[in-house]
């Protein structure tokens, strides 16, 4: 019998890479991130969302997410 994957609100996937509901939307607009409609309801697997962050997607997402809102990149110059 297939084990059935909880399916997760944006918010929810918001706290639990602890952005902002708006943010998992532009991931989603923008492909970043995978999700599944059910009668026109935005859901968002656990497991895809597990593989996520086990494959270090999470801090890629959010240096995307630092370029977006125009934030500078957290780059230390080499002093000379």
């Amino acid at each position: 019998m297939a084990q059935t994957d909880e399916l997760l609100t944006a918010k929810d996937v918001a706290e639990l890479f602890k952005i902002s509901p708006d943010t998992v939307y532009t991931w989603r607009y923008q492909g970043k991130i995978p999700y599944v409609k059910i009668n026109g309801a935005v859901r968002f697997r656990r497991s895809d969302m597990q593989q996520m962050i086990e494959a270090g997607a999470r801090t890629q997402l959010r240096g995307d997410r630092q370029q977006l809102e125009g934030k500078p990149a957290r780059h230390k110059e080499a002093r000379a």
